[in-house]
């Protein structure tokens, strides 16, 4: 006689259900969130108050490319002095 081994499976239970499911829920809105910022910040001004959910107006070629030059061109942080 072989020993055949068997894989004892384990129950998801009750809670850890509830739990998998609010968490899955969670980690889908902070994904949909940057998805949306990230179509966001390839729009003009114009495009944005027009189309405030979708995809950019025109082809990839005509998005708003330049908005992450002129942020990084013109970003800085205010900080305080320590002497003053």
């Amino acid at each position: 006689m072989k020993n055949v081994k068997t894989k004892k499976t384990k129950r998801l239970g009750v809670f850890n259900a509830i739990l998998l499911i609010i968490l899955s829920v969670y980690a889908l809105s902070l994904i949909i969130l940057l998805i949306w910022g990230a179509m966001t910040s390839l729009k003009t001004l114009d495009d944005f108050y027009a189309n405030k959910l979708w995809l950019p107006s025109g082809g990839i070629t005509q998005w708003a490319w330049g908005n992450y030059t002129y942020v990084l061109q013109n970003f800085y942080v205010k900080s305080k002095d320590s002497l003053g």
